[in-house]
């Protein structure tokens, strides 16, 4: 399954406040996804994807940088606790 099609499924699990920034890379990046957050009332970050007719403007290209600052904390702990735990097995 793609992201875009289990953003849905993943805020099904969860209890997000109203007004929260929700960030995400631009693999969820979708309408279906935009109106999602937005009638969850969810503050949509998920970083802009450029399209074949037309690339990211100045400002969308700040914004994923942005984003990304924070997403990276996020990508390399991850990473880490795979890299760190992928030798063990559970039983």
């Amino acid at each position: 399954m793609n992201e875009i099609a289990n953003l849905e499924e993943v805020l099904d699990t969860v209890d997000l406040p109203e007004n929260i920034p929700l960030k995400a890379d631009k693999g969820y990046q979708s309408k279906k996804n935009a109106g999602l957050l937005k009638e969850r009332k969810l503050k949509n970050q998920i970083m802009k994807k450029a399209t074949r007719s037309h690339g990211l403007t100045k400002w969308e290209l700040k914004f994923n940088k942005m984003i990304g600052k924070t997403r990276f904390k996020v990508e390399r702990t991850f990473g880490g606790i795979k890299r760190w735990f992928s030798s063990i097995q559970a039983d």
